[in-house]
């Protein structure tokens, strides 16, 4: 296998991670506006960010070097709809409040969790195995219930985009004439990035 290392597209991914949990703490800091909807917001950057560190690491190959790394940010990815689902509520004021019931948006990701359980206390020389046979097409033994939680991630975040976009059409109905321009324009640039979030998860 071919020695770890950063190619340019590596070093802006990394930047961008670095950038966006500066961000986020950024977001927690500000005291204004709707706390709400930044708690939620700044939630997604870091648990972007830390996905997008742990990706970095993969495709340079650093982590065969660090095998304790591997997929720990995985159960992420069931993170990411309800995250920026629960942003969009609070922000448009449909939300004023989380419910016990709620609870049920993490099932997905806590179940995640629960499969990778024995993965994660696997042997580090094994799981640097696994991403060495990763790369040089070796025999993927990964278990069923891995493999079928690569194939959910797509339609859970794809039904919370549809959910986030069916609420800001729903509510831009409403506000026509109750907002400014300005809050209508912010309104579009998030339909816009669920869109574009969307896309770049799913290539």
């Amino acid at each position: 296998m071919a020695t770890p290392s950063l190619n340019i597209w590596h070093i802006i991914s990394l930047l961008g991670a670095f950038l966006g949990i500066f961000l986020a703490f950024v977001i927690l800091l500000h005291k204004k506006g709707n706390r709400a909807a930044n708690l939620f917001l700044a939630l997604f950057v870091i648990v972007f960010s830390l996905r997008l560190f742990e990706i970095v690491a993969f495709w340079s190959r650093y982590l065969v070097d660090f095998p304790y790394l591997i997929s720990t940010t995985h159960p992420f990815l069931f993170l990411f709809g309800p995250f920026l689902f629960f942003y969009t509520l609070f922000l448009i004021n449909e939300r004023k409040k989380i419910f016990p019931r709620d609870i049920i948006h993490l099932l997905p990701f806590l179940l995640n969790v629960l499969i990778y359980i024995p993965f994660y206390f696997l042997d580090p020389g094994i799981k640097a195995e696994i991403v060495i046979r990763a790369f040089t097409g070796g025999e993927n033994n990964a278990p069923s219930a891995i493999i079928l939680i690569y194939i959910m991630q797509v339609p859970h975040l794809f039904l919370y985009m549809y959910a986030i976009i069916a609420r800001l059409k729903d509510y831009n109905s409403e506000i026509v004439n109750k907002f400014s321009a300005i809050e209508i324009i912010n309104l579009k640039w998030l339909q816009q990035l669920v869109v574009l979030f969307g896309i770049f998860t799913t290539c």
